[in-house]
């Protein structure tokens, strides 16, 4: 069972939505807690691995103006909060799996350029999946989910319905000539382009 297949099957409460912030974002001040850096990454850990009603998680916190990661294996999902732009990406790095989140803005502690980076220069990348969170229906508190199988979703809260809603996120593909065309932003700071990256395909709404 996913995390996404849990939230179909509790008909998307808000008792399970505050478990699943509780759990992997407001505990012990996690989300408060400075990230360490890893230098031979140059980028932040940051997250917690855990599990709700048996289902195994791995959640990497965002950081304003840091990339963030956190290990996780390939039989976890993956969970991030409080996007509003900004990227999550599960990737392979020297046969170990980890969970992104790649701040993004429209000032000088945008990260993408530094993320392009890691990706064109890390030769020891064998796989990987990235996509935009965005919102849904009457949404807030925007969350990304990535299922141990690779499946996208989009997360958040209808305060109208009392309801969780989610997109699911056509796959961009799992290897970094899928995402070339991302690349040319280092060079040209085309977010009109960027942006329109994301919404090929368009994420299908779905409430539960």
């Amino acid at each position: 069972m996913s995390l996404i297949d849990l939230i179909k099957n509790t008909d998307g409460n808000n008792t399970l939505f505050s478990q699943i912030k509780e759990k992997f974002l407001t505990r012990e001040g996690l989300a408060n807690t400075p990230p360490k850096q890893i230098p031979a990454m140059n980028l932040f850990l940051k997250g917690v691995t855990d599990s709700i009603n048996n289902v195994n998680v791995t959640s990497v916190l965002w950081e304003p103006g840091e990339i963030t990661v956190y290990p996780l294996s390939d039989v976890e999902d993956a969970i991030s909060f409080q996007f509003s732009g900004c990227i999550m990406a599960k990737f392979k790095c020297n046969n170990r799996y980890y969970v992104a989140h790649i701040h993004v803005a429209d000032n000088k502690t945008d990260k993408r350029e530094q993320w392009i980076d890691f990706l064109t220069q890390t030769k020891a990348i064998s796989e990987i999946i990235m996509f935009k969170p965005s919102r849904g229906v009457y949404a807030y508190e925007i969350w990304g989910i990535i299922t141990q199988d690779g499946l996208c979703y989009s997360v958040g809260f209808d305060c109208f319905g009392q309801k969780i809603v989610f997109n699911e996120h056509v796959s961009y593909g799992n290897s970094l000539r899928d995402y070339q065309e991302l690349f040319s932003f280092k060079v040209d700071k085309n977010a009109e382009k960027w942006n329109d990256f994301w919404e090929r395909p368009y994420a299908r709404p779905c409430r539960i």
